[in-house]
């Protein structure tokens, strides 16, 4: 219950995000922006980084709190750790198939965390696997 509402609770913020970004860059009503034309790519990015990370959040089968999305000119770059090759081809697909999107840089990888399930206030989280797919 409580992942799900911090999930929910991302996900909000991240469209909130989105629509503050998807505003950002807009054109007054003389036809000029108030922002240069590299703020207009960064604004652009900023959404579709928001757009990826809401669809990964989203997606039961993945675990999108431990996927970092950071996208540059339209290219989206995945980094993380996901606990099997399905979960890291989806993650992939979804990203794939946002619009906007041009290319996915894919630098998941497989592996599991130690303590990530636990509920123990102060467990320490340690890598014990990880395999490199790509």
């Amino acid at each position: 219950m409580k992942e799900t509402f911090s999930k929910m609770l991302i996900f909000v913020l991240l469209i909130g995000v989105m629509t503050g970004c998807a505003s950002w860059g807009r054109h007054d009503n003389e036809g000029t922006t108030d922002r240069g034309a590299g703020t207009a790519t960064r604004t652009d990015d900023a959404a579709l980084t928001a757009k990826v990370k809401a669809k990964l959040l989203s997606d039961d089968a993945l675990n999108g709190m431990k996927i970092d999305v950071d996208t540059q000119s339209g290219v989206v770059f995945l980094s993380g750790v996901v606990d099997t090759p399905d979960q890291k081809r989806k993650a992939v697909d979804l990203a794939k198939n946002t619009e906007g999107v041009r290319k996915v840089e894919d630098n998941l990888k497989v592996g599991r965390i130690e303590g990530s399930s636990s509920k123990r206030p102060g467990s320490t989280l340690h890598v014990i696997m990880l395999e490199d797919l790509g």
